[in-house]
């Protein structure tokens, strides 16, 4: 890792490794502080839309009813997951509620030291 503080004051000889470097942090900042909350939300859609496809297939089950054993267990199985998605979802939310007020209280704790500084 190349020191920022040598590119900062001219002293470095490779300025392309320093670049890499850079480039490097400014990647896993941008991953780390936006990168994973797109990635919760996108996982959160994805999810509801799995919830939604099982909820469906069990709309379809009652509107459809058959007196095969196959199609009871089926219907049972697909309810009993489709609750346990739910509480799944609400608790996926909850999760991302609480990782919003971590970041924000990252940001405060950061503001406050650099205004020590």
């Amino acid at each position: 890792m190349v020191d920022t503080r040598l590119l900062i004051k001219d002293n470095d000889d490779n300025y392309r490794q320093a670049i890499r470097s850079l480039g490097l942090i400014f990647l896993s900042v941008v991953y780390n502080g936006c990168g994973l909350i797109v990635f919760a939300w996108l996982g959160y859609i994805e999810y509801i839309f799995l919830c939604v496809e099982i909820f469906l297939n069990i709309v379809f089950i009652v509107k459809h009813p058959s007196h095969d054993t196959r199609t009871k267990t089926a219907f049972s199985i697909g309810l009993i997951i489709t609750i346990i998605s739910t509480f799944q979802a609400i608790l996926m939310v909850i999760t991302l509620k609480l990782t919003f007020k971590l970041f924000h209280l990252i940001k405060i704790f950061k503001r406050d030291v650099l205004e020590q500084i």
